[in-house]
């Protein structure tokens, strides 16, 4: 073997080149292919955008109103939220929303809802919703609303569209012109009464 054979036979068992070309064949390591799995969505199951509305930020409610007690208002109290009165006024009041009455008053009030706390009020009231007169509270006007829980006087005309509910320690002087009617015992009503539904007598 000559020289050049024995270089080529080392470089095959150091290298595995130089050989013939079946040798090297069989000892080259093997090499495998790295397979693509493509993943393909099953029919109908396609990815939808989903639109989302968009977000609406609350309407903010208007402030209500205080007046302190000791504190005096002369002139028309306009506001769009709810009114609370523990001082004097001397004028009407206008609110959309309640009126909570704590002092005496001498006023018209217009309001979605009045209720009296401890007082007394020489005016009307008109509500689109519910009126109420406490135990210990006066109203000397007319009162039309939605609804009236009375437990208090009242000596004016009543006009109410729903139900108006007389409590034992209630007082009316007045003609009343509701949708139903309910007088516990005890209860006092002077005045002529019309009903568009059934009087309710409460033992």
């Amino acid at each position: 073997m000559d020289k050049k054979s024995n270089m080529k036979k080392a470089m095959y068992e150091m290298f595995g080149v130089g050989g013939d070309g079946s040798e090297a064949a069989s000892t080259a390591p093997a090499q495998v292919k790295s397979a693509s799995v493509e993943v393909k969505s099953a029919p109908g199951a396609e990815k939808k955008s989903v639109d989302h509305a968009p977000v609406k930020t609350p309407e903010a409610r208007p402030a209500a109103s205080f007046l302190a007690p000791g504190t005096v208002f002369e002139g028309s109290f306009r506001a769009k939220g709810d009114i609370e009165i523990a001082g004097e006024l001397k004028g009407d009041v206008t609110s959309e929303g309640s009126v909570l009455l704590r002092s005496n008053l001498q006023s018209n009030i217009t309001a979605g809802s009045v209720k009296l706390t401890g007082c007394t009020l020489i005016g009307d009231i008109t509500a689109n919703g519910p009126v109420t007169v406490s135990e210990d509270s006066k109203v000397t006007g007319n009162i039309t609303a939605q609804s009236l829980l009375c437990a208090g006087e009242i000596n004016g005309d009543i006009r109410i569209s729903g139900n108006t509910q007389m409590d034992a320690n209630a007082r009316v002087s007045g003609s009343v012109v509701t949708g139903t009617i309910s007088v516990a015992a005890g209860a006092v009503l002077n005045g002529s009464v019309e009903m568009k539904g059934t009087m309710e007598a409460k033992s």
